[in-house]
């Protein structure tokens, strides 16, 4: 295996939890049993052997949603920032936001397998002064790149949640027209799933 430990469970993160839990993958370089869950997950919906390991074949299959700017294969930077925003201020360092919003896009490339749909992100990052002038919350999730608000063609909000539940997502509501979801037990707050 070539991808580095952490980098492999960032890439395996939408994929588990398998089943409804509040629970999510641990980042913290170190192969376990729910590493071989996540990867179990990834492996049945690409078609390759489900057996827990990360072979040449698995490797390949993460691989090839990776792109080189570090965005995944269905999700660019460009749609998580409103072309209305001008500031990148949010309420990490850039660094930082930059890595929520890998995350971010990895757990939604889990999601968008179990729907086995695309998704359209409606809204993703917002800096501080922007999502002050929507009157976004005052703790909004969007200013640490790790929500986004999105939609389908095919499913209901409600569905989309019930979805969202089993891939990781620690923030899930379901409002007329989009889905909001976040990863926001990442940063230590607490789960909300309405």
């Amino acid at each position: 295996m070539t991808i580095e430990t952490r980098e492999l469970q960032t890439r395996l993160a939408g994929w588990y939890p398998g089943n409804i839990q509040q629970s999510q993958l641990a980042i913290d370089g170190s192969i376990g049993p729910t590493d071989l869950v996540a990867i179990r997950n990834f492996q049945q919906p690409h078609g390759l052997v489900v057996d827990g390991i990360v072979g040449p074949k698995t490797e390949a299959a993460l691989n090839a949603l990776h792109n080189t700017d570090n965005s995944t294969a269905h999700f660019d930077w460009q749609e998580f920032k409103s072309p209305r925003d001008s500031s990148n201020v949010g309420k990490l360092p850039l660094l930082k936001l930059v890595y929520n919003l890998r995350l971010l896009m990895w757990n939604l490339e889990g999601l968008r397998d179990r729907l086995n749909e695309p998704i359209h992100v409606n809204s993703g990052f917002r800096s501080v002064s922007y999502n002050t002038s929507i009157r976004g919350a005052p703790d909004s999730m969007h200013m640490y790149g790790l929500a986004a608000d999105i939609s389908t063609r095919n499913h209901t909000p409600l569905q989309v949640a019930d979805y969202a539940k089993r891939c990781g997502f620690s923030g899930v509501l379901s409002y007329p027209g989009h889905t909001h979801v976040d990863l926001r037990a990442r940063i230590g707050r607490l789960w909300y799933w309405a």
